[in-house]
């Protein structure tokens, strides 16, 4: 009898850890995609880590999906030590390598994120949208999506 109580009791604790459990291990619906489509690259600039050893260089797109223009943000790592332009991991990463402008890629995105295919079907990459960096000096379009906070008047 004592038996049976245990094996109860250990049944109710297991099922009520799988309860409790569960929300933790739900998908947050912040990184989940809400839309997708079809993203034209219109400008590609980035940051480079010049001199690097396993630095990381900051890629930002400009891209057109839906009638919208949005903007990533994608740090990549980077390993160059004579040539600041290069990239020696892209060799082995083919999906660090930056996109050219007129470039199609099928994305999915949210209102923090967005979502581009990875290397042969594998995990896709997953970039911040970041509106606050006026990086794109030479493209209208993509400097009017940019929302750089206005400074604060300086005292005198």
């Amino acid at each position: 009898m004592k038996q049976m109580n245990f094996s109860s009791l250990k049944l109710a604790l297991a099922f009520s850890a799988a309860l409790l459990a569960a929300p933790v291990f739900a998908a947050n619906p912040d990184k989940l995609p809400s839309a997708d489509g079809d993203a034209r690259i219109i400008d590609q600039a980035e940051y480079p880590c010049s001199d690097c050893f396993f630095g990381t260089s900051d890629h930002f797109y400009c891209m057109a999906v839906n009638n919208k223009i949005l903007i990533a943000h994608q740090h990549v790592l980077t390993v160059n030590y004579q040539d600041p332009e290069k990239n020696y991991l892209t060799k082995y990463h083919k999906t660090w390598t930056p996109w050219k402008p007129g470039a199609t890629v099928h994305v999915k995105y949210n209102d923090k994120y967005l979502w581009a295919p990875g290397q042969a079907s594998k995990k896709d990459i997953r970039m911040e949208q970041k509106y606050t960096t006026d990086i794109f000096v030479n493209n209208g379009p993509c400097r009017d999506a940019i929302k750089v906070p206005a400074e604060k008047p300086r005292k005198q």
